[in-house]
């Protein structure tokens, strides 16, 4: 089962079309690069703006962002 989660990115790369997430629920974790899902356009989220996650159950940090809150 999938764990969701809210945290704030610390890294995009804009290249890649992915981003880094700091979880303070887990001791300030920064994630692995995290793909970013999109509908109809296009989007990355900015350095210090909060984000939805959803990520692997016992994962090494992987997973995707799917929206900014």
């Amino acid at each position: 089962m999938d764990e969701y989660r809210i945290g704030v990115v610390h890294s995009v790369n804009e290249t890649k079309r992915t981003v880094r997430v700091q979880y303070e629920q887990f001791d300030n974790m920064i994630s692995a690069e995290l793909k970013v899902v999109w509908q109809n356009e296009k989007w990355l989220p900015k350095i210090n703006e909060e984000v939805f996650c959803i990520c692997p159950q016992g994962g090494d940090g992987d997973g995707f962002v799917i929206g900014r809150l």
